[in-house]
């Protein structure tokens, strides 16, 4: 799901960072890893084809794909991937096929095609849902074709890996939880607050940004856990637009940080937001 998919990128970009270069970090990744196990695959099986291993062929399936999935962000992601392609691993695909492909998808393709070498737009083959099996066949052995995808290959735990969401993908996207950013609206005419648990030593680090660029009254108040203790001002209200800071603990207590907007009658703010305490596994729950 290409929206679901930039939702996450969205949660893994810190603020005032650009979406794009987070999926270009992980694509740049991606193409490393596989630059390894071809020159791995050629090592331990090119004597016995006879032949040096030294290239790739990728499969992307474009099935249920449509113009909704065309919006600024996904387009953007793209063009800037196949740029890194294109500039940094142009010899390291041996062929695309581009199946199960709408009409639309050329549409999209035609969009940053300019972009990419001539010698690369040679190595891209498109095909439409009823050719695919087909077209993949001459290509590959049937054998070595995913299922799905019109061949025999039925790979333990699938062929793809992870591409739902499963009970573990669901634990690990909890576990980093407190890693990701958001987004938060603070209505007019009212203010939103988090309250964070913290022990001695731990530190909360935050970091946030206004998507409207228009200001926010910020704050931050730490509450000593032990009674007849006053609570302690980390941050004055200040009306800003962003800010990247972090306190340290030197008892328990609760860490409040707060978003006024009391000052708007009309218009809310929306903010991108990152909260986590790096001295413990997650970070407590958040209330409003």
């Amino acid at each position: 799901n290409v929206k679901q998919l930039v939702a996450k990128y969205r949660e893994l970009t810190p603020p005032g960072q650009d979406i794009a270069q987070v999926s270009i970090d992980l694509h740049t990744h991606q193409n490393i890893v596989g630059s390894h196990l071809v020159r791995f695959q050629d090592k331990s099986k090119g004597e016995a084809y006879g032949r040096r291993i030294t290239t790739a062929t990728v499969i992307m399936d474009c099935k249920n794909l449509g113009f909704g999935h065309l919006f600024g962000e996904a387009v953007e992601i793209l063009k800037k991937s196949w740029a890194v392609d294109a500039q940094y691993f142009p010899e390291g695909m041996h062929r695309m096929f581009v199946v199960n492909c709408p009409g639309m998808i050329m549409f999209a393709y035609n969009l940053f095609k300019g972009m990419i070498d001539k010698r690369t737009q040679d190595k891209v083959v498109f095909c439409n849902e009823k050719d695919t099996p087909a077209v993949l066949r001459r290509a590959i052995p049937e054998d070595c074709i995913p299922e799905f995808l019109g061949g025999t290959c039925k790979c333990e735990g699938g062929c793809v890996y992870n591409t739902e969401d499963t009970e573990e993908s669901t634990a690990a996207d909890e576990d980093n939880s407190d890693i990701k950013t958001e987004e938060i609206i603070v209505a007019a005419g009212s203010s939103l607050k988090r309250d964070f648990s913290v022990e001695s030593e731990h530190q909360i680090v935050w970091a946030f940004e206004s998507i409207t660029m228009s200001d926010v009254e910020f704050s931050v108040t730490f509450t000593p856990l032990a009674t007849g203790k006053s609570p302690v001002i980390v941050v004055p209200p200040t009306k800003c637009q962003n800010q990247d800071d972090s306190f340290t603990a030197t008892e328990s207590g609760t860490l409040t940080v707060e978003w006024s907007n009391k000052f708007s009658w009309f218009n809310s703010k929306t903010l991108r937001l990152r909260v986590a305490n790096l001295n413990k596994q997650g970070f407590d729950h958040a209330t409003k």
